[in-house]
């Protein structure tokens, strides 16, 4: 008979992975395939925020990003390298938006508090 197979990890804690802290109120958790090795070229962020904070402008150079809104509201603004214009979304509970990789972007929360599921998916070359 063969060696026992070991059941793959599949469970998580995010609050266990702490990747940007401003103050208690404005964090980002966030569990990789680091932490679940099945993930593979998926990541999943937590993202709190207060009122008037703003996830400061950043881009990703190889991953697009879906952002859900689980409560609050936020503005989401994107500059679209493209036409050179600046795209922005009132964000509420339930919708999402669609970041493309290497654009340029930034998250304001409008509301006292803001709870939004950041999902990243790598793209391979």
């Amino acid at each position: 008979m063969g060696g026992a197979t070991r059941s793959p990890k599949l469970f998580f804690d995010v609050s266990d992975n702490l990747t940007f802290e401003r103050n208690p109120e404005n964090v980002l958790y966030e569990v990789t395939s680091a932490q679940i090795p099945m993930m593979q070229n998926l990541s999943l962020g937590d993202l709190f925020l207060s009122r008037e904070h703003i996830r400061e402008p950043h881009w990703h150079p190889n991953a697009d990003e879906l952002d859900f809104i689980v409560s609050g509201e936020v503005i989401i603004s994107i500059l679209n390298p493209f036409r050179l214009e600046l795209q922005t979304y009132h964000v509420k509970p339930g919708q999402v938006t669609f970041l493309p990789k290497g654009w340029w972007h930034w998250i304001t929360c409008v509301t006292e508090e803001a709870h939004l599921l950041v999902n990243f998916k790598p793209l391979t070359t």
